[in-house]
């Protein structure tokens, strides 16, 4: 068994600790573990005063006044008189940057942060030390309020960075921090590109109860100042929201329940959206006038077909890069996506009745509910003049005379010509059908939160 002596430099006096030293084989690592953390927290402790320096060999009022308040001062105690005070703090949020991570759904807030509060410890008497009215030193030489962020993504503690503060002669402390903040955010991506997300940034301490320190906004009601704010290429800075809430901690029903301050800030950010509608809502739009075009050219002809099939690969491929671009948005689909997963489906309804009417230019057969048909449409003169005005007029005044005599027939007429005459028609009526299902489907596009869908 050896005995070692070491002097830990948590304080200047110094303190002699001595342990015991065992043969490494006698007991585990775990315990060996566990004194090495007890030794690292007492050499680490050293909450003391630092003691006086010669005042005198200062060479500037400066240093003087510098080493006097100092002098036996303790950032470790709440600087209060009477530990009944409380420590009222202002605190102040500046953003200067603001970024939208919508892959992580995450805010980044690049601010100054500005905070005083009144330090007794710290003030001093003008006319003593050649009228010097502020001093500025390091945040780690002086008692800091315990302020974090409870719903960042990283661990932030402002008392744990060093900035620089500013002390008035009455006592009263200035700091300023420039943290980088993130916040959390619920995003909602139903409505893209013409998104709008609210994200939380709140603040509060781990350490005091509201009793002891009182975190509560300056400079204005909401505790924030926006002239510093950059723009941002991406995101729009539409709205914010700031509170001061207290949250009890205990029963309800205890009077000297104990309450806990927080600061919760929300910013509301809207997408700049004019490359996106460029890029995805204008191409969506042809592909809509494009797919009712083709209803007014004939089923027989290569050209309907060729664009249907270039349509049918068009649109797939819009799909699968939106489902890379936006990201995940739980069960609600985004509209954009809905859109153009209903327009794929008509066309290929619209595919599919091409190639039947294609396939009924050939028929030779005079079923007899053709000749029931025609008059239906002769008989009807809306119909009359929405599937056949713009029909080939000799086709048209057989329609019309078979609609007028009930005796006659088109059985004279070549049975070809009736089929090109009935697939005319069922061009026109699926125009008819498709151009309110379109209309439906665009609102869609509009930034009005509403969609309508097929499926």
């Amino acid at each position: 068994m050896v005995y070692h002596s070491i002097k830990c430099c948590g304080s200047d006096w110094g303190r002699n600790i001595t342990f015991t030293h065992f043969n490494t084989t006698m007991f585990s690592t775990h315990t060996a573990i566990l004194w090495l953390i007890y030794l690292l927290s007492v050499c680490t402790n050293g909450n003391e005063p630092l003691p006086c320096d010669d005042k005198d060999s200062a060479k500037t009022s400066m240093m003087r006044l510098k080493l006097t308040l100092l002098c036996g001062y303790d950032k470790y105690l709440r600087p209060v008189l009477h530990d009944s005070n409380k420590t009222e703090v202002g605190f102040l949020l500046a953003p200067k940057l603001i970024e939208f991570d919508d892959m992580y759904k995450t805010l980044y807030l690049k601010a100054w942060l500005s905070m005083n509060w009144k330090d007794v410890h710290l003030s001093w008497d003008k006319l003593e030390h050649d009228d010097i009215d502020s001093i500025m030193l390091d945040s780690s030489m002086v008692w800091v309020p315990d302020l974090s962020i409870y719903n960042s993504r990283r661990e932030v503690n402002l008392d744990q960075e060093v900035h620089p503060v500013m002390i008035k002669s009455s006592g009263d402390v200035y700091a300023l921090f420039t943290p980088e903040i993130t916040g959390h955010c619920m995003p909602n991506y139903a409505n893209w590109p013409y998104d709008i997300h609210k994200c939380d940034i709140t603040l509060g301490s781990k350490r005091y109860m509201g009793s002891t320190v009182n975190f509560k906004f300056y400079f204005d009601e909401e505790g924030l100042y926006m002239d510093f704010l950059l723009p941002n290429n991406e995101w729009e800075l539409i709205a914010t929201n700031s509170s001061r809430n207290e949250s009890r901690v205990g029963p309800d029903n205890d009077t000297d329940t104990e309450f806990m301050v927080t600061l919760d800030y929300q910013f509301t950010l809207r997408r700049h959206a004019s490359v996106y509608v460029a890029s995805y809502l204008i191409p969506g739009v042809v592909m809509m006038i494009l797919s009712l075009g083709l209803l007014w050219i004939p089923s027989d002809k290569v050209e309907r077909t060729a664009i249907l099939c270039t349509l049918m690969i068009i649109q797939p491929l819009y799909l699968q890069y939106l489902a890379y671009k936006i990201p995940s948005n739980g069960d609600t689909t985004p509209y954009l996506v809905c859109y153009y997963r209903d327009c794929l489906c008509l066309t290929g309804l619209l595919i599919v009745e091409t190639l039947v009417t294609r396939s009924m230019v050939s028929w030779a057969s005079d079923p007899p509910y053709l000749q029931s048909i025609f008059r239906f449409i002769a008989g009807n003169r809306a119909l009359q003049y929405l599937l056949i005005s713009d029909i080939d007029p000799k086709n048209a005044a057989k329609l019309m005379e078979a609609g007028n005599d009930e005796g006659s027939s088109l059985v004279a007429t070549d049975q070809t010509q009736q089929w090109k005459l009935l697939i005319d028609i069922v061009n026109r009526s699926m125009f008819y059908l498709l151009v309110p299902v379109y209309l439906l489907l665009s609102v869609s596009l509009l930034p009005l939160n509403i969609s309508f869908s097929i499926i």
